[in-house]
């Protein structure tokens, strides 16, 4: 009979055994590997907002008037001091300048629209459309400086208009944005140099820097920023992202509280699984033993039925662990997850390997130990 053939008849005669070690590793592996690789997910997402947004800056006047603001943001008046005109273009020059991606400079004004009080912002449309990803605008762009965007709610408080007047002069409402639950909603968007013609300002309200990744210096552009104008207060914006990374701190100590935990317990299951399955076949090994199986051949005769369980709880474990991330990607709402690893895979590969080295080698050093004569003598 061939070793193979009495491995599977050993296996099947101790089935319940051999699937809730299969069971064990199966979990430990799927586990873990859903787990980081949700963690993985996660980390990505924020990587990728900073790259498209970055983590904004916000720059205000340090001295402002009191009563001059409109939820939380100054208004820009004639008497009243704002930022310079010329700042995005110093900012332009400071030493981290390559980790800048956008400079979207603003005024905001209260004005009557259509006899109406509302906010007027003057923007850079390309600047402020790229910084604003998550604006859901009903329309198209404005492409002129005699074209802007409305809120929505300003929008349904004007009747829904095609054009708006602002200090006299019509303006065609190119597109409206979704509402995002601030003062945007109850706001229109004009071209930046039509408002400070048109309300004849000479400096800015406030600038919102964006940088290209997360890891760049933040702190560092702070302060390269504010050196800049003794006149102006810098500071980054505690927005959605930050709440979000958050989210991915938490589940990362979670995740790897969780790996260590499913590792202890599975591979320790699986070891006392392993030694009670040898203290039953220890007698029949023997035996083998007594009848010319030399130490490699008793090595194979266990260890094959180990590399075996193995395989399967690999196989198991990954379509698990591709079940997990899954389901977990869909939870937290992330995008485009990735559900499989080859890097974690082969980890796990090596260390099932050497798993079943270790356990494979106790027969062989237990048998070892005894000769023909002794067998014979105890059984």
């Amino acid at each position: 009979m061939k070793i193979g053939h009495v491995v599977l008849r050993q296996m099947r005669e101790k089935k319940a055994k051999v699937f809730l070690m299969v069971l064990s590793i199966a979990i430990t592996i799927g586990g873990i590997g859903g787990v980081l690789l949700t963690t993985f997910n996660l980390q990505k997402e924020v990587a990728d907002y900073y790259d498209t947004i970055g983590a904004n800056i916000l720059i205000v006047p340090d001295k402002l008037s009191r009563g001059k603001a409109f939820d939380g943001v100054p208004f820009a008046e004639q008497n009243l001091r704002g930022i310079d005109l010329t700042l995005p273009d110093k900012i332009k020059t400071i030493k981290n300048k390559e980790s800048i991606s956008i400079i979207s400079p603003k005024v905001v004004v209260k004005a009557t629209v259509n006899n109406r009080e509302g906010v007027v912002l003057g923007v850079i449309f390309a600047e402020e459309l790229r910084a604003k990803k998550w604006w859901q605008i009903t329309g198209r762009k404005p492409q002129t400086g005699r074209e802007g965007l409305i809120g929505e709610n300003l929008y349904e408080k004007l009747g829904r208009p095609a054009k708006v007047k602002v200090n006299g002069e019509e303006f065609v409402i190119t597109g409206v944005i979704k509402r995002t639950g601030s003062f945007e909603d109850n706001s229109l968007f004009l071209d930046l140099k039509t408002v400070l013609s048109m309300f004849k300002l000479n400096s800015y309200t406030f600038i919102e820097v964006s940088a290209l990744c997360s890891t760049c210096p933040i702190p560092e552009i702070v302060k390269q920023i504010k050196a800049l104008d003794p006149a102006i207060k810098v500071s980054a914006m505690a927005d959605a992202i930050f709440d979000r990374k958050l989210l991915v701190e938490n589940f990362g100590s979670f995740s790897k509280q969780m790996a260590y935990g499913l590792l202890v317990l599975g591979v320790g299951n699986f070891l006392i699984l392993t030694f009670s399955l040898f203290k039953e076949r220890e007698k029949e090994l023997l035996i083998f033993r007594t009848l010319g199986f030399n130490k490699l051949k008793i090595f194979n005769l266990y260890g094959l039925e180990i590399l075996i369980v193995l395989l399967v709880s690999e196989v198991l474990g990954s379509l698990l662990m591709i079940g997990l991330a899954l389901v977990l990607a869909r939870m937290l709402g992330i995008v485009g997850a990735q559900l499989f690893s080859w890097q974690y895979l082969s980890f796990a590969l090596i260390g099932g390997l050497i798993l079943w080295l270790a356990v494979s080698l106790l027969p062989v050093v237990k048998v070892s130990r005894l000769d023909q004569q002794e067998i014979l003598r105890e059984y």
